[in-house]
């Protein structure tokens, strides 16, 4: 018996899933997939996806599409992949990754590290957090509005 289980469904345009599965895979159309009551493994394999995780720590991949990735509370690991994403860590320390597109990172409170991929990436951070971003740059933020902007020049 395999040690992973998965919802198993016929896609029919935009479904809603939500279960306490500890792997949930999406369709080739738009999905919504919602986190139960355990850490859970997300695939919103192609079409532009909802990803909603637990309170645990998660692992979220988006696949192929523009997709809306939120973490929650736990410690994720988000992976946008191709399209233009949005990623959201939420609360804990998150990792996020970008792919091809115009990605828009948010990693909320606690430390985060957020990498970009191809594309014009946008990135956000909470009031006293610290981020890893772009494997080469350590900004920590403050209470006060900063703005930075990194150039491919």
């Amino acid at each position: 018996m395999s040690p992973y289980r998965s919802d198993e469904f016929q896609p029919s345009g935009r479904d809603v899933m939500a279960s306490n599965l500890p792997r949930r895979v999406g369709s080739t159309a738009a999905d919504t997939l919602i986190g139960g009551t355990a850490a859970q493994q997300f695939f919103g394999l192609a079409g532009d996806d909802s990803i909603q995780a637990s309170a645990f720590s998660d692992l979220l991949f988006g696949g192929i599409g523009n997709d809306l990735l939120r973490g929650g509370v736990g410690n994720d690991t988000i992976r946008g992949e191709d399209g233009e994403d949005r990623l959201f860590g939420d609360d804990g320390d998150d990792r996020l990754f970008g792919g091809a597109g115009n990605d828009i990172f948010s990693g909320g409170a606690g430390a985060d590290a957020m990498f970009g991929g191809s594309g014009a990436d946008s990135w956000k951070a909470a009031p006293a957090t610290t981020v890893w971003m772009a494997r080469t740059a350590m900004i920590s933020w403050r209470a006060t509005k900063e703005t930075i902007r990194f150039s491919a020049a």
